[in-house]
């Protein structure tokens, strides 16, 4: 993905690469406006837990989800992501 942003790889490992492509794409939102994190969406902190317990509940994207992930585990994603 780097690579195709246009970002030079030669010798990075594939986490390296990987992490150069992360931040080739936040330069690009930050570029062209798109608005970060949850908060910036309007979604109230206190909001998050009930979301992430919505969130487990919904057998479709938890059964093609390569991992398992709880309640607690989606709701420090969305935390992170605030």
């Amino acid at each position: 993905i780097a690579q195709a942003m246009g970002v030079n790889i030669t010798g990075l490992s594939v986490n390296e690469a990987a992490d150069r492509a992360v931040e080739a794409m936040t330069r690009l939102c930050a570029a062209v406006e798109i608005p970060a994190g949850l908060r910036s969406f309007g979604v109230p902190e206190d909001a998050i837990p009930a979301m992430a317990t919505e969130a487990a509940g919904i057998e479709r994207l938890m059964r093609n989800n390569p991992r398992k992930l709880s309640a607690a585990d989606i709701e420090k994603i969305y935390r992170a992501a605030y």
